[in-house]
């Protein structure tokens, strides 16, 4: 997928970051952005025609990468190494 810059500059400008750009898959599904708002963490993704099934609806794949990222980034926070296997 190509990053459309406006969308980027608009997570960006409220504190969001892209938090694994060197991961092809993650690039290529999202890309996804990461942010913080009273403590709690936000992960957020911008939805596309790429990103949606043939009703036009976030496909489920979709869904379950991000599920898997929030987990994974929750995870990482207690970890030393910052690494962490997620289903």
């Amino acid at each position: 997928m190509t990053i459309n810059k406006n969308t980027e500059s608009e997570f960006i400008n409220n504190g969001f970051v892209i938090p694994y750009p060197d991961d092809p898959f993650e690039m290529k599904s999202g890309p996804f952005y990461l942010g913080n708002q009273d403590g709690k963490t936000i992960l957020s993704i911008r939805l596309g025609r790429s990103q949606c099934n043939s009703n036009l609806v976030a496909h489920g794949g979709l869904l379950m990468t991000l599920a898997d990222l929030a987990v994974c980034h929750e995870a990482c926070k207690g970890d030393e190494y910052g690494s962490s296997v997620t289903v």
